[in-house]
Order: structure tokens, then sequence, then C-alpha cells
């Protein structure tokens, strides 16, 4: 709105800047957020100074995200199931089989695996108090995992826990609906 050539008088939009704080200036309330710099050339003109904003406009890594701690149970996740993979390797052996002999074959014709008494028990010492397959172990993985995930951000702990559920349910369907005994109690360790 022009008043005219020569005019010093200010429209109510100016009037509002030219009472906000200047830079330097304390409103009384601090803001968290910077407040425009107001600054009046000898005109009824009125220059408005906007700090850039540097929010990124895309994803990236979730702040606080612990990657080392991420890759280190990636690798103790791992670790554990190397150690699960050749319980059956050595079962198999012992039976005259490899893992090629009983992958890809035909509902038809399954291959027996008989489990002897030796696998039975270096499979309870996976899961049992202490193993790296115990619920225990297990929980404590997904948690630290979901925890290092989540980094910093406490509002994604809720994603985790959703994610977590779904995993489990989605277990459950794979199993015909119902997991063994030791999954719900990983499940409540975990809840915990």
């Amino acid at each position: 709105m022009v008043r005219g050539v020569g005019q010093h008088s200010l429209t109510p939009k100016q009037e509002e800047l030219k009472t906000r704080p200047r830079q330097g200036q304390s409103s009384g309330t601090e803001d968290k957020h910077k407040q425009p710099q107001v600054a009046e050339s000898s005109q009824s003109d009125v220059y408005i100074k906007v700090e850039k904003s540097e929010t990124s406009i895309t994803y990236g890594r979730p702040q606080g995200t612990d990657a080392k701690a991420i890759q280190q149970l990636k690798d103790d996740s791992e670790q554990a199931f190397q150690q699960l993979k050749e319980i059956v390797r050595q079962l198999l052996e012992r039976q005259g089989l490899r893992f090629l002999d009983i992958l890809g074959t035909e509902d038809t014709d399954p291959v027996e695996v008989e489990v002897d008494e030796l696998a039975m028990q270096e499979a309870q010492a996976l899961i049992d108090e202490g193993g790296p397959w115990s619920p225990e172990a297990v929980s404590d993985r997904i948690v630290e995992m979901a925890i290092a995930f989540a980094g910093e951000d406490g509002s994604r702990m809720g994603l985790m826990r959703s994610a977590i559920a779904s995993g489990f349910k989605a277990a459950e369907g794979l199993f015909g609906g119902q997991l063994p005994d030791i999954s719900y109690t990983t499940y409540a360790l975990i809840e915990e």
C-alpha cells in the first residue's frame, strides 16, 4: 500500500514488524526460534532479514542411530546363526547327507533326517540360559537393535515396538498360527 511519496507513515504490517524485537534485543520471553531482523530506512520501507533454515527436505539417517552397535549386533546374530548351521551340518554328515541333499526336494519325495541325541544336546545348549538362542539373549539383541535404530529419537521407539510385534505376528503365520513356547517367552522379555 503506497501512501504517497515522501510520507513516512507505515502500513499496519510494517508497524507490527517495527515493534518486534530486533537482533540483540530481548522481548522478555525468549523464543527458541530466531525472530526476523527488522531494519528501517529513513523512508517507510522495511527490510526483513530471514535466517536460512538448514532443514533437510529428504530423509536421511535418523539422528543418533548407532551404526557401530547395529553392526556388532548383526555380527553377533550371524555368529549365533553359524553355530546353529554347524550343528545341522554335522547332524547331516553323521547320516551321510549334505545340505544340498535336503534342499529343493519335492514334498512327495522328502529326505528323512533323524535328529540324534548329540544334535539335540547341542541345540538344547544353544537355547538354554546363557546360550546364544536363549530367550534372554535373543530378547536382548532385539531390544538393543531397536534402541540402536531409534537412536536419540525417543518417538521412534513406538515404531520399533510396532515392527517387533508385526514380526512376531508374521512368524506365527509361517508356523500355522502358533509359535513354540520359547518364542512367547522371548516376546514377553522384549516387552519387559
